[in-house]
């Protein structure tokens, strides 16, 4: 990532995170997902007068998570013989008119920057889904 597109999405984040840890957390998923394969780490220190956080911002994104978690329960137990790729499933939730509709992070399309949050949760549900088999 170019040093102003870094910027930008951290200055978004901060104004749509919760938790702090999470800016870094989205920031390097954002990497690997733009195939970033150097040795990755991210701090974040915050000084006097971080962006303000904007509980409708907050809200949204959030709402964007409840919806992929939801989903991702649904798309996964349709009784497929065989499981999707995480490839398939992402290209599924890139079809989603909340994915699709979302407003960009911090220049970047909500499709790229959810990735990784799609990946966890695709993890996520096999996991469930082997516990209670």
């Amino acid at each position: 990532m170019e040093n102003d597109q870094l910027k930008d999405f951290i200055t978004e984040r901060y104004t749509s995170a919760e938790d702090q840890r999470d800016i870094t957390n989205d920031l390097l998923d954002l990497c690997l997902h733009k195939n970033s394969r150097d040795n990755m780490s991210a701090i974040l220190v915050s000084l006097e007068n971080p962006p303000d956080t904007d509980q409708t911002k907050v809200n949204d994104f959030k709402k964007i998570d409840e919806n992929i978690k939801s989903d991702m329960k649904e798309y996964l137990g349709q009784g497929d013989v065989q499981r999707p790729t995480i490839d398939q499933v992402v290209g599924h939730f890139d079809e989603k008119e909340y994915i699709k509709n979302a407003d960009e992070i911090g220049g970047v399309p909500a499709s790229l920057a959810k990735r990784g949050f799609i990946t966890r949760s695709y993890e996520s549900t096999i996991a469930n889904n082997k516990l209670h088999s």
